[in-house]
């Protein structure tokens, strides 16, 4: 699943009910240590080789731009499923053209090996355009820069015209749910922030 909108329109708010009712074990990766993060009960942890035994855990990384540490942890995630991974600012941790070996592994077989993976990021162009165009679930909350808008349009076969209509009508905190297999784009009650 891709979760995108501006700062302040209610993503990560969305992003967290949702990680809370997947089942454990499950994994947050925040390159910023946001507050939104901090799921109750998780266990942080800096060192990607070494995900701790725990139901909930939330891994921050020491350097937000250290490819190799999200390499493995994303090589230590594959190997322990089922597994449900939410990634905050997924333009750094899958940026586009930067995406890491084990990563791309875990987005593109990871279905079936019962992995979960749940990305968010305010831009849909500084994130790897397969992050988008597999997803199964789009959500999208208000995106004011027309560039951002066609991303998603184009890389999740939504009819650009319609996507812009919809999202101009939408209420603060209100969002569209994109459906890749049903192929259809629901309007949804703004969250409650």
């Amino acid at each position: 699943m891709f979760i995108t909108g501006a700062t302040g329109t209610g993503k990560s708010q969305l992003a967290r009910a949702l990680f809370r009712s997947a089942p454990a074990p499950r994994t947050v990766i925040d390159p910023a240590d946001s507050d939104l993060t901090r799921v109750p009960g998780a266990r942080t942890f800096h060192d990607p080789r070494k995900i701790p035994d725990a139901p909930t855990t939330r891994f921050v990384p020491r350097d937000p731009f250290d490819y190799d540490a999200y390499d493995a942890l994303y090589q230590g995630l594959f190997r322990s499923f089922p597994r449900y991974v939410w990634v905050d600012e997924a333009g750094f941790v899958l940026p586009v053209n930067k995406v890491t070996k084990a990563a791309r592994i875990y987005l593109v077989q990871g279905r079936k090996r019962e992995l979960g993976h749940l990305a968010l990021h305010t831009r849909p162009r500084e994130v790897d355009p397969n992050l988008i165009a597999q997803a199964q679930h789009i959500a999208c909350f208000d995106l004011p820069n027309p560039d951002d808008r066609d991303r998603i349009a184009s890389l999740a076969g939504i009819p650009p015209r319609e996507f812009d209509r919809i999202l101009g009508a939408l209420p603060e905190y209100g969002f569209v749910w994109w459906s890749q297999r049903a192929r259809t784009l629901h309007v949804c009650p703004p969250i409650k922030l």
